[in-house]
């Protein structure tokens, strides 16, 4: 559907969707439950997190960069096709909380193993986001260790 304003050569393109499957985002204002989230406030309170043995493949996005993918598929996406919202990347989640725990406290001893793995455990998760960057251009900026730096230090002002 096209809308004109009733000026020459303004008119404005109104798509009909663009759908996303977004992964797993985390940054500053994520709900406290989360796995980054508790882990970090655990450790900034020097409690021992448990967590599973972190074998698990992970791709984790920060939300700078999820917004940025956001606001490029809203100016560049094509209309009706669905796009996946993460790195693009896969590492091991013990990988992750060992960085989490090396910037957040390094005293604080992680208790991988502690939580067994569920029977519906997800083993594998990574965003396919061939379609994002052909389409929109978009390149993650921030890396897993910037991003997690910014969001420790954003938890340290929030007094949980």
């Amino acid at each position: 559907y096209e809308i004109g304003s009733g000026l020459v050569g303004s008119e404005m393109c109104i798509r009909d969707s663009i759908w996303t499957r977004i992964l797993s985002i985390y940054g500053p204002y994520d709900g406290e439950n989360t796995m980054v989230m508790s882990t970090i406030y655990k450790l900034l309170n020097s409690e021992k997190p448990s967590c599973t043995k972190g074998e698990q493949m992970w791709d984790f996005l920060y939300s700078k960069d999820a917004a940025l993918a956001m606001r490029l598929l809203g100016e560049k996406g094509t209309d009706g096709r669905t796009y996946c919202i993460g790195s693009g990347k896969a590492r091991p989640l013990k990988e992750y909380i060992d960085i989490i725990g090396q910037n957040a406290n390094k005293n604080v001893t992680i208790g991988y193993g502690d939580i067994p793995y569920g029977p519906l455990q997800v083993m594998y998760l990574c965003a396919d986001i061939t379609a994002l960057r052909e389409d929109t251009g978009f390149e993650p900026r921030y890396s897993f260790e910037d991003g997690i730096k910014e969001t420790i230090e954003w938890c340290r002002t929030q007094n949980l």
